[in-house]
């Protein structure tokens, strides 16, 4: 049994290895267990009237089970939702909170759609894209600093200032244009 140079005596990387890393959001590309679970947030989130979510693991799996016919397990579920996180099409927060015995349990904790998520929805064709866009862009406007911010719908950048997100929202969305979801124009008739 022979060993390469690369390789350490216990098999491990050398010190000039690198350990192998998920590829970079740029070239990200979704099955379709990860497509149904992004559509099923956004549908969550148009029916909720919010910007943000906050349902559990199962429920989210009977909802790909109900509507996509994806029978999946607890652990892919999360999988798929951290993926998406790693993508930059969703994010997360988790909401701990503290019992009376002053020990810590975890709440669902809460899912929204990123800008990057709501264009690569909108180039899929998916229906009220636009609706969604635009109520992060009134949400903008009115200039509400409780959560989320800003900075957590535009993952890519800190921003700190409301004119600086509203300019990155126009530039992130001049791709989409104002016409019909999936960027095509209705034929003739």
């Amino acid at each position: 049994m022979t060993l390469k140079d690369s390789q350490n005596k216990a098999g491990g990387l050398s010190p000039i290895q690198t350990v192998p890393t998920s590829p970079s959001a740029r070239n990200w590309r979704l099955n379709a267990t990860k497509h149904a679970t992004l559509i099923s947030i956004h549908k969550t989130l148009v029916k909720g009237n919010k910007h943000w979510i906050a349902p559990s693991v199962n429920r989210l799996r009977e909802l790909l089970y109900e509507f996509h016919g994806i029978d999946i397990g607890r652990r892919w579920c999360f999988q798929c939702l951290a993926d998406l996180r790693t993508a930059g099409f969703v994010w997360r927060k988790k909401r701990p909170r503290r019992m009376p015995d002053n020990t810590v349990r975890s709440r669902p904790g809460l899912i929204g759609i990123t800008l990057r998520g709501f264009a690569y929805l909108a180039s899929k064709g998916t229906e009220k894209v636009k609706e969604a866009r635009q109520k992060i862009i009134d949400w903008l406007h009115r200039g509400d600093h409780r959560f989320p911010g800003p900075s957590d719908i535009l993952l890519e950048e800190e921003t700190t200032e409301r004119s600086t997100a509203l300019a990155r929202l126009q530039e992130m969305y001049a791709k989409i244009g104002a016409g019909p979801a999936g960027g095509r124009t209705p034929a003739a008739t």
